[in-house]
């Protein structure tokens, strides 16, 4: 069986989108030329792809990794992450030894188009990001732990705080959150409530599902 990879390669750096850095040498942000050239190279590409019933997520991120980066492999200090595009969200797998074929026709091409696309981000942030910034959201449904209730899973830009937070009523049942953030999650929660059910209900099956897209922080 074949399927058609499309990659969709993007840098990013304080929450925004800044793909001038893949314009021509010599601005390359602060990454290089050696992780750069070869993601922009490859922006926009497509690649021919044969799979097996026994193909895990793994094969196909390897061979998105084989096709940007050749032989010599992804560079070890590349700050780049791999995900799906699903109708204008990003999808990240945790198991990586998941079946592909089931993936694909459940989530990732539910229509059997024959094509995937693939996102590839790249960090150009050069530390950690001062101020007052929004929080970032994430779904990841029906996981196994200590609390089976529906939540999201929040944290701040700076990456200091990192809790999880009950969709019912907003309130943060593990991890933790100042006052001021605790209270802005609960008001943006509750406020779109319907959405956040919903990925945790049907647009997730041991996936995460990142809302920073529903909410515009990084659009394609």
């Amino acid at each position: 069986m074949k399927i058609t990879v499309k990659l969709e390669i993007h840098a990013y750096a304080e929450e925004q989108l800044c793909d001038e850095c893949f314009d021509d040498p010599p601005y390359l942000g602060i990454n290089g030329p050696e992780i750069m050239l070869p993601l922009s190279k490859k922006r926009g590409h497509t690649f021919i792809y044969e799979y097996s019933e026994s193909t895990r997520v793994a094969d196909i991120i390897d061979a998105v990794k084989q096709d940007i980066w050749g032989s010599d492999g992804e560079p070890e200090c590349s700050p780049t992450s791999y995900s799906f595009l699903i109708d204008g969200e990003r999808y990240y797998v945790h198991d990586y030894e998941r079946s592909f074929p089931a993936l694909k026709s459940k989530y990732l091409d539910p229509q059997n188009t024959g094509v995937i696309t693939v996102g590839v981000l790249v960090s150009c942030n050069a530390g950690d990001i001062g101020g007052v910034h929004p929080l970032r959201f994430y779904v990841r449904s029906h996981e196994a732990g200590n609390h089976h209730e529906a939540h999201v899973h929040v944290y701040d830009v700076g990456h200091q705080y990192d809790a999880s937070v009950r969709i019912s009523d907003g309130e943060v049942i593990a991890g933790k959150l100042p006052p001021k953030l605790a209270k802005l999650a609960k008001k943006s929660i509750l406020a779109d409530q319907e959405y956040f059910y919903n990925c945790w209900n049907t647009m997730t099956d041991g996936l995460k599902v990142d809302i920073n897209h529903h909410y515009g922080y990084i659009r394609y």
